[in-house]
């Protein structure tokens, strides 16, 4: 059986020599490098988060970033969301410290 990897290369699964079958990349392939840059937030997006965490979406991005952690903090776990509300914090509060928030 052949089949594409999460890193975008081919593998097939052969057997070893107790006739357990594992996944063996094919040919000269070689893994991709992930890449971990993360790119600039929008206030689009801010304003999507601030929309589905049912917070008010007036004032600046800097307003929504704060409002979004301190009433919402602790439910936004999501990797992705954290980082685009991080990117639109300025300065550290207690909220921020205290849902693991880092300002950028």
């Amino acid at each position: 059986m052949k089949k594409r990897g999460n890193d975008g290369a081919m593998y097939v699964s052969q057997p070893n020599k107790n006739g357990t079958h594992k996944w063996v990349l094919v040919g000269n392939a070689t893994r991709k490098a992930t890449s971990k840059a993360t790119s600039k937030a929008t206030s689009e997006e801010l304003r999507m988060l601030a929309e589905k965490y049912l917070v008010t979406s007036s004032g600046s991005n800097k307003d929504i970033a704060h409002r979004l952690v301190e009433l919402r903090g602790a439910v936004i776990t999501h990797k992705k969301e954290r980082s685009i509300i991080e990117q639109f914090l300025q300065q550290s509060t207690p909220s921020t410290k205290r849902w693991g928030f880092v300002p950028a």
